[in-house]
């Protein structure tokens, strides 16, 4: 007969084998996580540290501090860094109500989820904005911003995109192609 000591150091030895990720902190987009929580590499960790294990921005998914760039996979309420270039992906249905890209040097978004970005804002630095998800892009303003390109879809865009001067305007939303709307 085994010894008691000998069976519960083998299950102590074994238990500290164990190598399992807890689901609790797993994550496929940003809106997977709770406030507070950043989604990297699959895991919703604190403090808004990138792939890079530099210190992202609030907000940002991931980050490239060098080159100043934010990586923004979704959330409710999207803000893009003050002097930094933005890439934003709205894909899921409702995600990124409000945008502001205010102080962004640049922003680049994608809204591809059904009823996403219903409030867009970029008044400062150039933004590209797609709007391909269905009645995506309610309201975009970028009649301040010194380049503006919105792309809008059937059945996005309920309502015109404010553009930085009428000769911006197109059918499908704003331009910054002719010479008096792109000056970045």
């Amino acid at each position: 007969m085994i010894p008691a000591r000998l069976l519960i150091a083998f299950a102590l030895l074994s238990a500290c084998s164990i190598n399992e990720r807890s689901g609790d902190y797993s994550c496929a987009v940003q809106t997977d996580c709770s406030s507070g929580r950043v989604c990297t590499d699959g895991l919703c960790i604190v403090g808004g540290t990138g792939s890079n294990g530099m210190g992202c921005p609030t907000g940002c998914t991931t980050c490239n501090v060098a080159a100043k760039t934010c990586a923004i996979d979704g959330g409710n309420t999207v803000t893009c860094p003050t002097g930094w270039d933005c890439a934003v992906t709205c894909s899921r249905q409702g995600s990124c109500s409000k945008v502001d890209c205010d102080g962004a040097k640049s922003c680049t978004l994608t809204c591809s989820g059904t009823e996403s970005c219903k409030e867009v804002r970029c008044r400062s630095g150039q933004c590209k904005v797609t709007c391909s998800g269905q009645n995506s892009c309610d309201a975009v303003d970028c009649q301040s911003s010194c380049a503006c390109d919105v792309t809008c879809a059937q059945n996005a865009c309920n309502q015109n995109p404010l553009c930085p001067a009428p000769a911006c305007a197109t059918a499908t939303g704003c331009s910054s192609m002719p010479a008096s709307c792109g000056g970045c």
